[in-house]
């Protein structure tokens, strides 16, 4: 009997446009995208939608949400469900390149279970992680990467409690 790998299908964002809602900084034909400020060119519309989805520049087209291209994240921890977007990032410190999740909350501060599930799968499988709860960063992973990604933001770590 021959065997026929399985290929997960390709997910679609469908009724999901949470990259477009401003939560992404970006810069798309002249109009800056920002936290309290969505896409110029998302539609009005209850699904979302890009008024000009055939022109939309690399920084659009080119993004991919982790929950779009990584079948094993649950339909569950689709942006527009989990109200958080994860996305895979790369910075370089000193001539190493780092890998790193970074998760940004949505419209409302991250809910517990979303949190879990997203720091259990990063600590379990070893990925460096940047998350965001109540509008503060936090980091966990490589302590080199922490450091210079907390000093890349102007942030420093603090002290560690003083023992009385």
């Amino acid at each position: 009997m021959t065997s026929v790998p399985f290929t997960q299908p390709a997910r679609e964002c469908g009724d999901c446009n949470m990259c477009c809602q401003g939560f992404l900084p970006a810069n798309i034909h002249g109009y800056h995208m920002m936290q309290g400020l969505p896409c110029h060119f998302v539609s009005d519309n209850p699904c979302g939608g890009c008024t000009i989805y055939e022109d939309r520049p690399e920084v659009c087209s080119g993004y991919q949400c982790l929950w779009k291209i990584s079948p094993s994240i649950p339909e569950w921890m689709k942006p527009n469900k989990a109200d958080c977007i994860i996305s895979g990032r790369e910075a370089t410190y000193e001539g190493i390149e780092y890998k790193f999740i970074q998760v940004k909350e949505g419209h409302k501060p991250i809910r517990g279970e979303v949190l879990n599930y997203i720091l259990r799968m990063c600590i379990y499988n070893n990925f460096n992680v940047q998350y965001e709860v109540l509008g503060n960063w936090y980091w966990h992973g490589d302590e080199h990467w922490m450091k210079h990604s907390m000093e890349s933001m102007n942030v420093t770590p603090e002290e560690p409690a003083q023992d009385a």
